[in-house]
């Protein structure tokens, strides 16, 4: 039973590389720290309105207005993406590898988004 988890770990680890690079349009997570910086003005819109104007996972972009790595990581423009990221790849996992809900629960994806990001 050991081997199958950490086979469904390492599983999981993979598959969120490839949400993550799909996500970005990059073929390495390291790619993302170059690509274009949120705009100004869109980070505006989604204080205004996190629902209408949040990240969108078919073309991400990370928010690095922040001056720290710390303020990086509790930007609510990246927490927001992360989460969606997340609840992604959790639907995404289990409709490929039909899972039962227990199984699945064994993945911290919040965890492991915001681990292969940073």
């Amino acid at each position: 039973m050991a081997t199958e988890r950490s086979g469904h770990a390492e599983n999981a680890s993979t598959f969120a590389l490839d949400i993550i690079q799909t996500s970005f349009n990059v073929i390495a997570v390291s790619h993302i720290w170059g690509l274009r910086a949120l705009p100004a003005a869109t980070r505006q819109l989604f204080v205004n309105n996190p629902e209408q104007h949040g990240p969108n996972i078919l073309s991400a972009e990370l928010d690095i207005s922040g001056e720290t790595l710390a303020e990086l990581k509790q930007s609510p423009w990246n927490q927001e993406l992360i989460w969606r990221l997340a609840r992604h790849a959790w639907r995404e996992f289990e409709q490929l590898n039909a899972f039962h809900e227990s199984e699945l629960e064994e993945v911290d994806w919040m965890e492991l988004i915001t681990a292969k990001i940073n």
